[in-house]
């Protein structure tokens, strides 16, 4: 449940990411054509996952430690995306490996 919450949370960030005015699509990430075809809607679905990701802490951990718990991945998902997101590690085929590779983990 905590990797499937993280991955939202992470994939939440990234579209708000992108949909920001100031992003600059020099580079083909997987996920430009869907932001740019969708424009303004983007944020609203990157808020929903936000809010689905945050209700789904709370409710797994509690009031207070699922906030926190939110707020640290939020954390994580931040530094990931304006650290590693111009060097091109968040290709599909890599975030779609790490998560099956982490539900398994988790799940074992």
């Amino acid at each position: 449940m905590a990797t499937l919450l993280s991955f939202l949370t992470l994939l939440g960030f990234e579209l708000l990411y992108y949909s920001s005015q100031k992003a600059q699509f020099a580079r083909n990430p997987w996920l430009d054509g869907w932001v740019i075809r969708l424009g303004k809607s983007v944020k609203f679905v990157a808020l929903g996952l936000l809010l689905v990701s945050l209700v789904g802490f709370q409710w797994f951990y509690g009031l207070g430690s699922g906030s926190f718990y939110f707020l640290a991945a939020l954390m994580l998902a931040g530094g990931l995306a304006f650290l590693l997101s111009p060097i091109r590690y968040f290709d599909l085929q890599w975030v779609a490996l790490a998560f099956v590779v982490f539900i398994t983990l988790e799940l074992i």
